[in-house]
């Protein structure tokens, strides 16, 4: 395995901790908690941190990966010898500095090999966890030795780590955004407004629906809408029903919370191992969650799934479609409220959530606009 050396520049770094403090530029659905207010300091330090990084290809090559931890403080982890961690951690209490074993660009490559192999050596799924530094391998009910054998020879095994994932995954299908509209004969919830390349009005929703394009979207029996494209597979789940009649898309949600826009470019600087996120179902409501792994792969309902988001937040049959929240920053010290993606499938025990265990897996925004042509209107 590469190590780099190099010492890195300590004066850059320090320019982190002039910045001013975080402020909210819009009202937030929630009281701001002293959670919410250490996450979006540390978003705000971690794009001053991987701009410096993508600057200077030393960085890029000594940087292993970036999670929030369980007290809210930004973690960034590099290398072991490619940096002084106790001359940092002594600049400032916002940000901790870690030496780890393997780059980031290291786990990539074994995440991205590994992938081309899940049905060959029975992986159920892959995440990219940085703050274990490992890209875990998840079998279904055992560990696979004969499998473990073969990955081992084919990467280096300090870059993976074994566990065992005994759950089911269920995409969760049973027009204000986050009630139920019903397609064909499933019921999904409503995600978010978005428009198509003509600049035609609709809504996202879940794309893993047996309904055919062309058939009639209702809500409480009334057509508010035409299912007009839907994808599932390669990392994205997601449809799009054109509005039809009197009915308007709205950015505001059943409970009364709204969001600015849906993020187009969901990027490393918020897309954070740690980071909270809110999900509007039609049948559980608002759930509050963190990210569990920014990076996963997983096949269920036939297709492999490349870089999902894996979530805590609790989604269950008939919240496949919900949008999923977070504070997004947006440089200056400001951050809005955004959607982050859409809810594709939980993991279940005996189709129940079991707190602890369970867990969620979302498409991202940025994706799902990319492969429906949509943007936000």
């Amino acid at each position: 395995m590469k190590r780099y050396l190099k010492l890195m520049s300590i004066v850059c770094i320090l320019m982190l901790f002039t910045l001013n403090g975080f402020v909210s530029a819009e009202s937030s659905p929630d009281s701001i908690s002293s959670r919410s207010i250490k996450e979006e300091r540390a978003l705000e330090l971690n794009e001053v941190i991987q701009a410096q990084i993508q600057s200077n290809s030393d960085l890029e090559k000594a940087y292993a990966g970036v999670y929030i931890d369980d007290n809210g403080v930004l973690n960034v982890n590099f290398v072991e010898g490619s940096l002084e961690v106790n001359k940092f951690s002594k600049s400032s209490n916002e940000v901790k500095y870690n030496e780890v074993a393997n780059s980031f660009e290291e786990l990539r490559e074994t995440k991205d090999l590994l992938t081309g192999t899940m049905d060959e050596l029975e992986i159920r799924a892959l995440g990219l966890n940085e703050k274990k530094n490992k890209v875990v391998v998840y079998f279904q009910d055992k560990l696979n030795e004969e499998s473990i054998q073969k990955i081992n020879s084919m990467i280096d095994p300090e870059t993976v780590e074994y566990d065992v994932d005994k759950t089911q995954i269920m995409t969760t299908a049973n027009i204000i955004n986050g009630t139920q509209s019903v397609i064909g004969s499933e019921g999904l919830t409503v995600g978010f407004a978005a428009v198509n390349s003509s600049g035609t009005k609709g809504f996202v929703t879940a794309g893993h629906l047996s309904a055919g394009v062309g058939s009639t979207a209702k809500i409480n029996g009334n057509t508010v809408g035409t299912l007009r494209n839907k994808t599932f597979g390669g990392g994205v789940d997601a449809a799009w029903v054109e509005a039809t009649g009197s009915y308007v898309p709205t950015k505001t949600f059943s409970n009364g919370d709204t969001y600015s826009s849906a993020a187009t470019d969901t990027s490393n600087t918020n897309l954070v191992q740690g980071k909270t996120v809110y999900a509007y179902g039609s049948v559980s409501g608002k759930q509050t969650g963190q990210i569990l792994e920014a990076y996963y792969t997983v096949t269920y309902n036939g297709a492999t799934m490349v870089d999902t988001v894996k979530a805590s937040y609790k989604a269950i049959h008939g919240d496949s479609g919900a949008a999923v929240c977070y504070y997004r920053y947006v440089g200056s010290a400001s951050s809005v409220y955004s959607v982050m993606g859409i809810q594709s499938a939980s993991a279940l025990v005996n189709d129940a959530w079991v707190s602890g265990t369970s867990y969620t897996i979302f498409t991202r925004t940025d994706k799902i606009f990319t492969t429906l042509n949509l943007s936000n209107p």
